[in-house]
Parts: C-alpha cells; structure tokens; sequence
C-alpha cells in the first residue's frame, strides 16, 4: 500500500511553494477561469498546470509538494574508474567527453568495472 505523507511532515518553504501552486491554479478548479487563460498569466505551461492539477487532485496539497529525486547523491564512482577517466582526461586534451566516455566503458568492460 502507498504511503500516504503528512503535509505538516514537510518544511515552511516547501509548504509555501505548494500553496503558490493552489493559488495559481485555483481559479480553474473553481471554474472561474480556463486553463489557457491561467498559463498565459503565469509563464507557466499548459503542460505544468495539467500536471499540477492531476497531483492536486491525487493527493491535495501534499501532490503540489516538489518531489524528491531519488537518485540525488547516490552515484559513487570507483577509485580505479575514477582514475581512468581522470588520466584519460589529463592526458588527451583533445578528447572529448564522449570520447573519453567511451573509452572509460572499454576498460570497465574489459577489466570487469561496473
């Protein structure tokens, strides 16, 4: 079952973004003006207001909280990759980042490096 999260869970900050979310698109869940109408007035997208909405009304206000990336500060590379990719770097001036992206696949690949 989905965990339901608690809008006071939440810090002030994110809790007032979220209410500048509702406040923009509340008159067109009031019936008060057109979608268009509001993403003209806003600099915001038909597409964010649409996505707004179908969170709002998912899940309330909690919907229109930002979402945690969940690979934020996950990636971790190997010390021996991460030499590889630094001499590569150091030593061919002229590569690319795809090159040298490239090259730093190969040798994983080759000396079993996930």
């Amino acid at each position: 079952m989905k965990e339901r999260k608690v809008l006071a869970s939440f810090s002030d900050e994110e809790r007032d973004k979220a209410m500048k979310k509702y406040q923009i698109i509340s008159p067109y869940l009031e019936g008060q003006v057109p979608l268009h109408k509001i993403a003209v007035h806003s600099n915001y997208s038909i597409r964010t207001m649409r996505y707004w909405l179908k969170h709002y009304r998912d899940n309330g206000l909690v919907g229109l909280l930002a979402k945690q990336r969940r690979d934020k500060g996950d990636m971790e590379l190997d010390e021996k990759v991460r030499a590889i990719v630094k001499k590569l770097f150091l030593t061919n001036k002229n590569l690319s980042l795809a090159a040298i992206h490239r090259k730093t696949i190969t040798w994983c690949k080759e000396n079993k490096q996930s």
